[in-house]
């Protein structure tokens, strides 16, 4: 049984989220991906922009990213809110490589989180991450 080799990045990219749409970085197999507010890749919400259909006009038309079962290629999802980084394989070996480099600790998820207000001398929040609708009604 081989090994499927594990991806490595041994360069810098600069992101900068500069506008309402993503930013692509391609990796071969996979996809790095600056997702700005507002984008989603399940289409649970109606006025989300789709992150699938934008990769497919793009030229990203590769069988994983149509399918649902599949997460469409991405290993993990950001609230429709919010905006990072995103991972996402171009083809099912490259999706479930990933998903094992997720799921066994070689990809680390590190989070920042703006807080509004004092911060007494705890250096650490242990809280869930929640959102509320700026619109009341």
């Amino acid at each position: 049984l081989q090994q499927p080799a594990i991806a490595k990045v041994n360069e810098t990219v600069t992101l900068q989220l500069s506008n309402d749409q993503p930013e692509l970085h391609p990796l071969g197999d996979r996809l790095l991906i600056l997702k700005p507010c507002g984008w989603e890749t399940a289409g649970a919400m109606e006025d989300a922009k789709q992150l699938p259909q934008h990769l497919q006009a793009l030229g990203f038309d590769r069988p994983v990213l149509r399918d649902q079962q599949h997460q469409c290629g991405f290993i993990h999802r950001l609230d429709v809110p919010s905006s990072g980084l995103l991972l996402c394989g171009l083809t099912y070996q490259a999706y479930y490589n990933l998903k094992l480099q997720l799921s066994t600790g070689r990809i680390r998820r590190d989070y920042l989180v703006l807080c509004h207000g004092f911060l007494s001398d705890r250096h650490y929040i242990r809280a869930r991450v929640t959102w509320k609708d700026a619109d009341p009604g």
